[in-house]
């Protein structure tokens, strides 16, 4: 496969890699391409499932007996501050006491820069849930060994579905052409796998289709256009938002 050359300079820099995935979507965020070049140069790689506090308990025990079989792996919330001291003894686990280079790679939004803040324990990466706010390599000194390489969130997704891409926040609400259609998904994905959620932060029936759901949470926030029309596609880019933004459990 073909990597970005600057995520590929910090792999050759690394000792160890950590890729940050969303616990979400384990399988969509990974990249098994960049897992095998990483076999094939030798370097030792965790696997960091972050935003661990948005999926349900039996999701996360599924994932941890998914992901453990093969893998070096640590489960984290880069929001709750959860994880933190797991990661560092596992990457000192693999690096012993000697001087070591650790590379955080991982697609947009997954929490790469917030992972290093939080091992960091202050704020010294940039952060946004902008995607792809990371615009180049940072170097960041985590300890007196070991120093972290902070790179744009850029590895190439192979999917085109811009619904998938919403929801992985790989784009911002405000450059979904069908902001509706993705609002449709997360309702349609909170109404199987977590209903209590819906109807107590959205305060609607989950009896209803999930499009009726969306119009009558737009009527209740009193989003609307001129003539009193209801304005569905503010409504859906707020869900996305608060999808992206971490505020929607599933």
């Amino acid at each position: 496969m073909k990597i970005e050359p600057r995520v590929f300079r910090a792999i050759r820099k690394a000792d160890v890699v950590l890729e940050v995935i969303d616990a979400r979507f384990p399988e969509e965020t990974r990249s098994k391409g960049i897992e095998r070049v990483l076999g094939k140069l030798g370097k030792k790689l965790i696997i960091v499932a972050n935003k661990i506090d948005l999926i349900s308990k039996k999701k996360r025990k599924k994932l941890e007996r998914d992901l453990k079989k093969k893998n070096n792996v640590v489960f984290i919330s880069t929001k709750k501050r959860f994880g933190s001291a797991l990661l560092r003894k596992e990457v000192k686990r693999l690096v012993g006491d000697k001087k070591a280079t650790v590379s955080v790679i991982g697609f947009p939004n997954t929490g790469k820069s917030s992972l290093i803040n939080m091992l960091r324990g202050k704020k010294v990466a940039r952060t946004s849930s902008i995607a792809g706010f990371t615009r180049g390599e940072q170097w960041i000194k985590l300890d007196r060994n070991i120093r972290l390489i902070d790179t744009p969130g850029n590895i190439p997704f192979k999917t085109q579905n811009y619904v998938f891409l919403a929801l992985i926040g790989a784009i911002n609400p405000e450059e979904v052409n069908d902001p509706v259609r993705v609002a449709l998904e997360i309702i349609d994905r909170l109404k199987k796998e977590n209903p209590l959620f819906l109807e107590r932060e959205f305060d609607v029936s989950t009896e209803m289709s999930e499009y009726n759901i969306l119009e009558e949470i737009t009527k209740k926030r009193g989003k609307l256009l001129r003539g009193g029309e209801l304005n569905i596609e503010e409504m859906s880019r707020i869900i996305i938002r608060k999808w992206q933004g971490g505020e929607i459990i599933t």
